[in-house]
């Protein structure tokens, strides 16, 4: 994948650098003293880290081809903007007011573009479940995000006045961008990644930044540092990680194991445990209304699983009663159709018909042609009854007819002419017994017995003895 300069031992340790100087930085936000105004913890610090990382991500970008490259480079615009942001904020006060909430606010846009298109890169079209998993997950997602930073202030009787809409926007867009990433975990099948894992983590740690700022801002002493401080350059160290990690392909259908079966109810019990500590929480209107979103998705989840399975049952059933190598009904089939047709006093006809010469053509042409012949007569049975009846496959070359009424004998003849056919020198044909019921027969193995011995007593040269019936 062009990766190889992404891997370098200067990279590596350029990414240990940035790891090792945040968690100083953490540990020094619970000493005591002023962090800030340390230089090493300095505003220009985090500038560095950010840049660093907006280099990293626009590295695996250009590294990349096609949709890939799209996504990593939304990304590495993603945290520019944030950069951008922080920027203007701090060097340009003016414009802050205005300028620096917009470039944070278009982090969150290139950064879901950038997800959606790298989940394209590796997904290609998704199944209809894993959209809806990862639409519910998303929501679910965004809802704890919500309620975790506004019911909060809720609670404190804090007005919008207070806050300001932005200030408040910041961690519902961050649950939306996990949201995103979850809803990949879904579209992957839930299999694990190392490049998923960490661009998961290094949005949490944005979240929890947005989160831990925007409580402390109106409930605590805003000009005070928090802990919560590095973890917005750790969550862009983690982005930059994230750049430096080969992503492994999704799951297929056999991969996915139990999560494939287990994931719906994984996720209503998630629902189910939120709805009860929003109401024991008394969770903010936007939560809740995220709930009831993730609530609707729920229901449309179930009602795809309950017609999946409906569909599973159904081609189940199917392929049970059909011959894979003709299509036609399979003797399954045949005893099930040929049980009511027995158990009522309509008239009908079952006709037993085996090619004779057949084992010539397989023996000479091999199997491949004999099965080609094979699927040939099935096509021009089915269509001589079509609209009588149904053809059914009993297994080799025998084959069966089931239709309505007494069909009289020069009819059966003519249909079973219809299935000769000449195969380099050897001509095929067929050779029938029939059966009209109720009045020769009474129940299933009795009509199959007495054609079975009218079909071989047709045959040319074929002694009773040879029947496989006998044999058996």
């Amino acid at each position: 994948m062009g990766q190889a300069v992404l891997r370098s031992p200067i990279i590596t340790w350029a990414l240990r650098a940035m790891l090792a100087w945040v968690a100083v930085h953490e540990i020094a936000t619970w000493l005591p003293g002023d962090v800030d105004s340390h230089v090493a913890f300095s505003w220009y610090a985090y500038y560095a880290v950010y840049l660093s990382a907006v280099a990293l991500v626009a590295l695996r970008a250009r590294a990349e081809t096609g949709v890939a490259r799209l996504g990593w480079g939304l990304l590495a615009l993603g945290v520019a903007s944030w950069l951008a942001g922080s920027l203007d904020y701090n060097l340009a006060p003016r414009g802050s007011d205005v300028t620096s909430p917009l470039l944070y606010l278009l982090y969150y846009p290139l950064m879901a573009a950038g997800l959606v298109w790298l989940i394209r890169s590796a997904q290609g079209r998704p199944r209809r479940r894993h959209l809806l998993d990862g639409a519910v997950a998303g929501t679910l997602c965004a809802a704890v995000m919500t309620g975790a930073s506004l019911t909060p202030l809720a609670r404190a009787g804090v007005s919008l006045d207070t806050t300001g809409f932005v200030d408040r926007t910041y961690p519902v867009l961050d649950g939306v961008l996990l949201g995103v990433c979850v809803c990949a975990w879904a579209l992957r099948g839930w299999r694990a990644d190392r490049t998923w894992t960490i661009l998961t983590l290094g949005l949490v740690s944005v979240a929890a930044a947005d989160t831990g700022y925007l409580l402390q801002t109106v409930l605590g002493d805003p000009a005070a540092t928090s802990a919560f401080d590095p973890l917005w350059p750790l969550g862009t160290t983690l982005f930059a990680l994230a750049a430096t990690t080969v992503t492994t392909p999704p799951a297929r259908d056999t991969d996915e194991g139990a999560m494939k079966a287990h994931a719906p109810v994984v996720l209503l019990g998630a629902l189910v445990t939120m709805l009860v500590v929003a109401a024991l929480t008394d969770a903010s209107v936007v939560a809740l209304v995220l709930l009831a979103a993730a609530g609707a998705l729920m229901t449309l989840r179930v009602m795809y699983t309950l017609q999946e399975n409906a569909r599973l049952v159904s081609t189940s059933r199917r392929d049970a009663l059909t011959d894979p190598l003709t299509g036609l009904g399979n003797r399954r089939a045949l005893i099930d159709d040929l049980t009511a047709a027995t158990e009522t006093s309509a008239p009908s006809t079952l006709v037993l018909i085996d090619l004779d010469e057949f084992k010539a053509v397989n023996d000479q042409f091999g199997h491949l042609a004999g099965d080609a012949l094979l699927g040939r007569v099935a096509r021009r049975l089915e269509g001589a009854v079509a609209a009588d009846g149904r053809a059914y496959r009993m297994g080799g070359d025998e084959f069966c007819v089931l239709v309505a009424g007494h069909w009289p004998e020069d009819r059966i003849r003519a249909m079973t002419a219809t299935l000769a056919e000449a195969h380099g020198g050897v001509v095929v044909t067929g050779s029938h017994g029939a059966v009209r019921m109720p009045g020769e027969a009474a129940d299933p193995e009795s009509a199959l017995r007495m054609a079975d011995d009218r079909m071989y007593g047709a045959k040319p040269h074929v002694r009773r003895e040879d029947s496989p019936r006998q044999r058996t």
